[in-house]
């Protein structure tokens, strides 16, 4: 990983478990149109996508779920063209528990 990933870094430490998904989202930089990327995992408070085009670390994006408004989130890590997004708000573990039912 690259571009700041430091697991030590607390930064960087994930604060709740992931679960493992594969679904389509839509994620939109700043100025940009929305595009459509792989979600690879999700937690309330975060998730790791496989992006079509680089974002930089600590950029602002927004990331819209199916059924949910678009979440603001910052790029807490960016390894090729992965990335690791942090929620500015969490997702509230029901609003969680069937976005997550719905993705698998």
């Amino acid at each position: 990983m690259s571009d700041g990933d430091n697991p030590q870094d607390p930064e960087h430490r994930r604060q709740a478990e992931r679960v493992a998904v594969k679904a389509e989202v839509h994620l939109r930089k700043s100025g940009y149109h929305r595009t459509s990327v792989d979600l690879l995992d999700l937690s309330n408070q975060g998730c790791r996508v496989e992006l079509p085009e680089r974002v930089g670390l600590g950029e602002i994006v927004w990331v819209t779920f199916p059924g949910l408004q678009p979440i603001e989130a910052k790029v807490v890590w960016v390894a090729d063209w992965l990335a690791g997004l942090r929620f500015t708000n969490p997702i509230y573990p029901s609003v969680f528990d069937a976005l997550v039912a719905r993705m698998k």
